[in-house]
């Protein structure tokens, strides 16, 4: 099960195949997205509810998930080009399961070794942990499956297409926060920032280690459900 290799030989064809058009509908997808994450933003600042609040950001994460989805057919690829297919699952699986235990242990070990936080456990509601599936699964097709993979049609090396990928992903968690909260680098804490990157790194092994987008989905709800169960306090 254990493949020194880490890209998947079918991985490899595809990002070759890519052209500098590709790479350019990759960044205008990016562009799309950040705007609809600011809608969404803007939408904070009003009378809503928080119920109705968690709603709509699992609407908006669909409608991220389906504008992705429509970019891949309107160019009439298959869908095993962002990794929707069975092949390698059980790899796949394996491998997402293997890096969500790692991200979550590293993430209690800083909290409680090196911060010297207590442990809380919180359990999310319903609606909130269809927003972390349904929002886990839009991010990995849109940017693990589309984006980092057409980048390549641009670039033509994975190392600084998985780097200019880290940063996009990691760029979509600001639009909200600064829609609704005012503009600050800071918005986001430093540990926050180094988890998001190394979600989107050790997704992107999954990926590409196995062109199966579901295990590195799997890691990301891992990943979203325990760092919203596990609470830290000093």
């Amino acid at each position: 099960m254990f493949n020194i290799e880490l890209e998947n030989k079918e991985y490899k064809l595809l990002c070759k195949n890519y052209s500098k058009n590709d790479g350019v509908k990759a960044i205008f997808l990016y562009l799309v997205i950040m705007l609809v994450l600011f809608l969404q933003g803007y939408l904070y600042k009003t009378n809503l509810s928080p119920t109705i609040l968690n709603v709509l950001q699992g609407i908006f994460s669909t409608l991220i998930l389906f504008i992705g989805l429509g970019f891949v057919l309107f160019s009439k690829e298959k869908l095993n080009t962002i990794g929707i297919t069975r092949k390698n699952l059980k790899q796949s699986l394996f491998y997402g399961i293997l890096g969500a235990t790692i991200l979550i242990i590293f993430i209690i070990l800083f909290n409680k070794v090196i911060e010297g936080k207590k442990v809380v456990f919180l359990f999310p509601t319903i609606t909130t942990a269809i927003t972390f599936i349904v929002t886990a699964i839009s991010e990995e097709v849109v940017f693990r499956g589309y984006i980092q993979t057409r980048l390549t049609g641009l670039i033509q090396n994975n190392i600084i297409t998985s780097c200019i990928n880290a940063f996009l992903f990691l760029s979509t968690h600001y639009p909200v926060r600064w829609a609704a909260s005012g503009f600050s680098v800071t918005i986001l804490s430093g540990f926050y920032v180094v988890c998001l990157i190394l979600l989107h790194f050790v997704c992107d092994l999954v990926y590409r280690k196995t062109n199966c987008i579901w295990g590195s989905y799997l890691l990301h709800v891992l990943y979203n459900v325990f760092t919203s169960i596990l609470i830290f306090s000093i």
